[in-house]
């Protein structure tokens, strides 16, 4: 992992190659909905948003997902 996602607070995970190399480890542009890098979740988001989906609507989904992990996260605990 390096770095977290600016719109969901998630982890932004490495990709790799079949053999396990990793090819990136950077996320995704996240520009229009933030500054900084997206997570591959909210990537979806971000060309929703490029694409016409209103802002207000992509976070909010931003939003369900950040919880979604907040409480993925304390189960795992």
């Amino acid at each position: 992992m390096s770095g977290m996602c600016s719109i969901c607070g998630q982890p932004l995970h490495a990709h790799r190659l079949p053999n396990g190399e990793i090819y990136w480890k950077d996320g995704h542009n996240a520009a229009p909905l933030a500054e900084g890098r997206a997570c591959d979740s909210c990537n979806g988001l971000v060309i929703a948003h490029r694409m016409g989906t209103p802002k207000a609507e992509c976070l909010a989904q931003a939003h369900f997902l950040r919880v979604q992990y907040d409480l993925m996260s304390g189960w795992e605990e």
